[in-house]
């Protein structure tokens, strides 16, 4: 009952997922909302509440801490936004616990997606460090210091995604020994 186009697009963006982080906000906003969208499409919440009882029950708890949280908030609107992005988290952080738990194959393609984008990653910002430019032609910035930024140009975030993934490829092999 589940359409295999939709799961193989599911699973594409959670393998992508990493990708879309370096292209952006919206890109992996976009990415995590149809992917949540297409998940609770194709499994229907009764099957979803059978097998996962207690984590659901527990959000929900969760959940309304949070409501109590929002409407007791002197910024209703900034809480609610916040709020809005917690959730958004907790349902992508279940889907890919289901996806890991249900499906072998996917575990082992996201550890070695994981792996080898790390080591891109990381060999451009090697490569702007010593030749002063990336792969794509961002220099090195000088201002706070030399910074690297690899991939994402005038964001100066790559040492926090790289340790980051590196917390999460970590938890990966940790699991896969």
């Amino acid at each position: 009952d589940v359409c295999s186009s939709d799961l193989k697009i599911i699973h594409l963006l959670l393998l992508g997922l990493p990708i879309l982080i370096v292209a952006g906000n919206f890109a992996l906003n976009t990415g995590i909302v149809v992917c949540i969208l297409l998940f609770f499409y194709n499994y229907k919440f009764n099957k979803l509440y059978k097998e996962y009882k207690k984590i659901i029950k527990y959000s929900f708890f969760v959940i309304f801490f949070f409501i109590i949280n929002i409407l007791n908030s002197n910024s209703i609107e900034i809480s609610a936004s916040s709020f809005l992005g917690f959730f958004k988290s907790i349902l992508l952080i279940f889907i890919f616990y289901f996806f890991l738990k249900e499906n072998k194959k996917f575990f082992k393609n996201f550890s070695r997606f994981l792996f080898w984008l790390l080591v891109v990653i990381s060999v451009d910002g090697f490569i702007q460090y010593f030749f002063g430019k990336n792969i794509l032609g961002y220099e090195i910035v000088s201002s706070h210091g030399k910074r690297l930024s690899g991939f994402f140009g005038k964001e100066l975030i790559l040492g926090s995604y790289l340790t980051k993934l590196l917390f999460i490829s970590l938890l990966f092999l940790n699991h896969s020994k």
